[in-house]
């Protein structure tokens, strides 16, 4: 029978495998649990492999055997509209009723049995029969060897694939769940998987699974995404219904021992009453957080490398989604060369409550003999890793409050004199509380003084029901010196002349609070109404057309002047005033022609007012008609091209003027000209000529032409229209993805503010560029210093905001359209920042950047995508006398990272070499000299080519370049690129050098290329001027297709290649 389907069906019984297809392989009951959001969450589902009756993995002949021991066998389902799909058994899977506990199998026809025999049913017809026969044939030879696991978190576009490791291609073998000492599932049961996501946090998740040949790499049939909101305070979600969670039994071989000590876990003796365990999840500190899963191995193993006193904790999971947790029930004690470490317990008056949560925490302590004064105590409260006090925990403790609804786990650490510490730790869950609404009213809210006014908060209300309290703040200088309990309302006589604020702040019986202000006015008894004047500057114009209006001659009869007055214009005739300040101009833009009346009202500050009104009239009237030709749009550079704009006309028949810009590389002035213009453009590349007619009534129109220049030389290409910010100027260019892009600064409105932006080319010679992306807003505090590589065909940038540290950020798309999460490396304020240097050291991002304390530092990530990153490195001090020139350039060596810099020797600076001995950072070979320089080195180019390093910067002598020959051991002598000395006060982007086809080239201060003989750096030929339109304080260069390309920015960003 199987035969001749195969044959009805066209199968090859020698088909290759692949994962399993079809809709039909969907996985129908993905779920998602957890115990403690910070012991991760926990997918758990049933497999689904139609044709695989024997669950060995592989659609084969052997799935008969299944079919012929249940043959006639029936299924109950539930109904499709209950279920979604047509074929979810009814009950409980790991329901096996009493023979399920004792014999370990399923008694007849029990949901357990029924949910087995469903895994046979290939047709889902609820009856086992030779219809059964075909779903094997039509999915022969389909193998499933492990499962993938895709997650969207919070925040993030796409789905992720969970892996183990990068480059696995699966998130779980399938064996994971195999039961212990056995090679496939247990085949009395149907088989679950599960598996854990121990990254998770507050916030809402999607999951989807889907089935995976990792001997073909093929991926199977996806389940439907399930989605989870993980909650801010830990609430997990209760077990399956019928299914009782399974019991923890936890021990070790040992409790105490000098560090390092290995301790051996065994749970074998844990159980689950109605399954079996599945998944251990081991917090070997006991701080919360599980640190490794050993899928359904009971039997683990930790070394502890560190000094203290832990508790560690087991949770566990059973095939039907239920779990337990249970900690050892004695300490794990390490010593250090008989040491013992302080027995610490950390306690708090209250360990659970409502926002804003006082807790007050001491701790009981056993310290071995000695007193608080020979150890450093150090308290983190909230769990973000930062020390929150150093008090000692007797007699006063800590008292600390917690603002944010969410779970928590404080922790106490106490260090002796030997840097050995012991920590505790405990769990603080802080429950929602919403903030009352204040509102706050008065009888009046002006008069003469003296002033009465009653006050009331009587409207305000707790969304939650809390009773409130009142306090109150007459005066507005932010202290509430009137407590009136739960009384909401207040008398208080204003006895002086002025403008008042007072508030009322409504605290609920937990400490939420609110306020809420109001204006009093406070005058003299008696005053005049201000007398109003308004202007217009022009009376009379054509639309649409900005007018300022002038209430200039206002005066207040009281003061005999216009000060301490609002203005308050209404434009529109609409009795609303459209703008209000003590400005006596403003501007408002009028679209359609007509007769406008326009009401000025000026008030003093004692609530007189006078007006005045003005009748604007605008005239109706049409922009120019500009007809614009070019005697050419397209050819060979130079290229001189003739416009013509004699066609033009007015609608009205007024005379227009005529203004030219012929090409956007120049500044993008308008300049005044004729009817007629001519231009010779002189680079290749994309121009456009714009011209603008404006009339007599200031109507204006453009129009533009582009012209398209070709040939061997210099392509020039606009980038963006950004300033290079005030300090910290740097543009860095790369190929990413195999096409040009540019990371760089931008200066804001305010000289003092800065944002990072990046953009890619469009074309792979960057002729044509999309629009800029922002991705960070420096805000205050000036800064960029970028650095820009190329990830895994991703761009990644990283950048030093002066208040804030150091960023990094990766692309999510090849174009850098959208970017990923920013990652934070330090928190400080540096006035000038000194610049960042990104590279790929053996297939992971590192970085090197300059500290607040002038280190030099080095820190590399754990993956090759920089999802996770390890401790920066401090390599020391770099370059303290020549603080404005901290330059520092990052290769990679033989996969390992070394290090260009500029460092001090007296009243001089060097050029140092530095390489590390492993590819993480972790240890550094001393420094080597390069080179030295009285005056100060200024400028520091890096490359790498054929294995040797090259380094490049001004000298006493002028620009050198220098290489070794054994991996930075030692240098050869300096060869002179030119003799020209660099300019005092350059900037640090004033040298940069590249691989030009195995011979070093480099950009020098003055943003001229030189190209070396030979690939040893000497026999330097040049300068070749690059094309400008103004002086560039930052630039940078790249090979871009095999071609000479700089990127550089003044007051905007332009590129520019060398074309053959």
């Amino acid at each position: 029978m199987l035969d001749s389907e195969l044959v009805r069906l066209g199968k090859d019984e020698r088909t290759t495998s692949q994962a399993p297809l079809g809709n039909e392989n969907a996985v129908f009951d993905l779920k998602v649990s957890f115990y403690d959001l910070q012991q991760g969450a926990v997918l758990s589902w049933t497999e689904r492999h139609v044709g695989d009756y024997d669950m060995n993995g592989l659609v084969n002949a052997s799935d008969l055997t299944p079919l012929a021991q249940r043959w006639k066998y029936t299924i109950d389902y539930l109904p499709e509209t209950e279920s979604g799909v047509p074929w979810w058994p009814d009950g409980n899977p790991r329901d096996g009723g009493l023979s399920g506990v004792i014999n370990g199998k399923p008694g007849f026809n029990t949901p357990a049995d029924q949910w087995r025999t469903a895994r046979v049913d290939g047709d889902g017809n609820g009856e086992i029969n030779l219809a059964d026969v075909t779903p094997i044939a039509l999915h022969w030879q389909q193998n499933l060897d492990s499962w993938r696991v895709y997650r969207r978190a919070p925040g993030e576009e796409g789905f992720t694939l969970l892996q183990p490791e990068p480059g696995l291609g699966y998130s779980l073998p399938r064996s994971a769940q195999f039961p212990q000492g056995q090679g496939g599932p247990d085949n009395n049961w149907v088989y679950r998987m599960l598996f854990p996501d121990l990254d998770v946090g507050p916030g809402n998740y999607h999951y989807y699974v889907a089935p995976f040949d990792s001997t073909t790499g093929t991926e199977g049939a996806t389940s439907p995404v399930v989605q989870i909101e993980f909650p801010v305070v830990n609430e997990p979600p209760p077990p399956p219904p019928g299914n009782e969670p399974p019991e923890v039994v936890l021990n070790a071989d040992t409790a105490i021992g000098n560090v390092p000590t290995t301790v051996n876990f065994d749970a074998t003796g844990s159980f689950d009453p109605d399954g079996q365990i599945t998944l251990y999840l081991w917090d070997w500190e006991g701080d919360g957080v599980a640190d490794f899963s050993s899928s359904n191995a009971p039997q683990a193993s930790h070394e502890y490398t560190r000094y203290g006193r832990y508790k560690p904790r087991l949770t566990v999971w059973d095939d039907n989604g239920a779990s337990a947790s249970a900690q050892l029930e004695v300490y794990i004690t390490l010593f250090v060369n008989g040491r013992e470490p302080a027995d610490i317990d950390l306690q708090a008056d209250v360990v659970e409550g409502r926002r804003p949560l006082q807790v007050h925490f001491t701790a009981e302590m056993d310290l071995k003999g000695n007193n608080q004064n020979d150890y450093i105590f150090e308290w983190d409260l909230n769990g973000d890793g930062e020390r929150d006090s150093k008090n000692k925990p007797l007699p006063d403790g800590v008292h600390y409050t917690y603002e944010h609804a969410g779970s928590y786990t404080a922790r106490l650490s106490a260090g002796d004199g030997y840097g050995l510490y012991s920590e505790s730790y405990l769990a603080i869950k802080v429950l929602p509380n919403t903030d009352p609404l204040a509102v706050i009213e008065s009888d009046v809210t002006g008069g003469g003084v003296p002033l009465t006014v009653n006050f009331s908060a009587a409207g305000s209300s707790d969304p939650d029901g809390d009773a409130l309290s009142y306090a109150w703040d007459m005066d507005g200088d932010g202290e509430f010196e009137l407590d009136t309990g739960s009384d909401p309302t207040a008398l208080h006589e204003f006895v002086f002349i002025g403008e008042y604020q007072p508030a009322v702040r409504v605290t609920d019986e937990y400490g939420a609070v609110a306020v809420n202000s109001l204006a009093i006015s406070v005058s003299t008894p008696v005053n005049q109404d201000p007398v109003a004047f308004i202007s217009a500057d022009p009376p009379t114009w054509s639309a649409p057309k900005t007018v300022t209006f002038s209430g200039e001659g206002s005066y207040d009869p009281d003061t005999g002047s216009g000060v301490n007055l609002v203005y308050s214009f209404d434009f529109d005739n609409d009795g609303i005033f459209d703008q209000s300040s003590i400005n006596k101009e403003a501007s408002w833009y009028f679209e359609q022609p007509g007769t406008y009346p326009v009401k000025l009202v000026v008030e003093d500050y004692q609530g007189g007012a006078g007006e005045a009104a003005y009748q604007l009239v605008l005239t109706e009237n049409s922009p120019p008609d500009i007809v614009m030709t070019a005697s050419v749009t397209e050819g060979s550079f130079p290229l001189q091209v003739d416009f013509d704009c004699s066609q033009s006309t007015d609608p009205e028949g007024d005379d227009f003027q005529l203004e030219w810009d012929f090409d956007y590389y120049s500044p993008g002035n308008f300049v005044e000209g004729g009817l007629t213009g001519s231009h010779v453009y002189e680079t290749g590349g994309y121009h456009r000529c714009r011209v603008r007619a404006t009339d007599y009534w200031g109507q204006s129109s453009e129009e533009e032409i582009e012209i398209s220049c070709t040939g061997s030389g210099w392509y020039l290409s606009f980038v963006d229209d950004a300033k290079v910010p005030y300090q910290g100027e740097s543009v860095d260019l790369e190929v990413i993805n195999g096409k040009p892009a540019i990371c760089y600064g931008q200066r804001g409105g305010n000289p003092l503010t800065a944002s990072v932006r990046y953009c890619s080319a469009i074309d792979v010679h960057g002729l044509r560029w999309r629009s800029p992306r922002m991705v960070s807003d420096l805000g205050e505090g000036v800064g960029s210093a970028v650095s820009l590589i190329d990830d895994n065909g991703l761009a990644r940038i990283s950048w030093q905001d002066a208040y804030d540290g150091i960023f990094t950020c990766r692309a999510l798309d090849p174009q850098g359209l959208a970017w990923g999460s920013i990652r934070q490396f330090l928190d400080y304020f540096l006035e000038y920042p000194q610049g960042t240097s990104l590279s790929i050291v053996n297939g992971n991002p590192a970085l090197a950047f300059v500290t607040d304390a002038e280190q030099l530092a080095f820190v590399r990530a754990n993956d090759s995508n920089g999802v996770s990153w390890a401790d920066h490195i401090q390599l020391g001090t770099i370059s303290k006398n020549f603080v404005d020139n901290h330059q520092m350039r990052l290769l990679s060596l033989g996969g390992l990272p070394c290090l260009g810099f500029i460092g001090d020797s007296g009243s001089s600076s060097t050029v140092l070499w530095r390489k590390a001995s492993d590819a993480n950072g972790a240890s550094w070979q001393n420094s080597k000299v390069v080179g030295q320089a009285a005056s100060g080195v200024r400028g520091l180019g890096m490359v790498i080519i054929d294995g040797n390093p090259l380094l490049a910067y001004y000298s006493d002598v002028g620009l050198v370049c220098q290489i070794s020959l054994d991996d930075g051991e030692t240098w050869e002598l300096p060869a002179v690129v030119t003799d020209v000395l660099a300019e005092s006060g350059s900037r640090p982007s004033e040298v940069c050098m590249i691989d030009y086809g195995g011979v070093p080239a480099l950009l020098d201060q003055y943003m001229q290329l030189w190209v070396a003989g030979d690939t040893y750096g000497v026999g330097w030929s040049g300068p070749e001027a690059i094309p400008t339109v103004e002086p560039a304080d930052a630039f940078d260069l790249c090979i871009v297709d095999g071609n000479p390309a700089v990127a550089f920015q003044q007051d905007k960003l332009f590129f520019a290649i060398k074309l053959p």
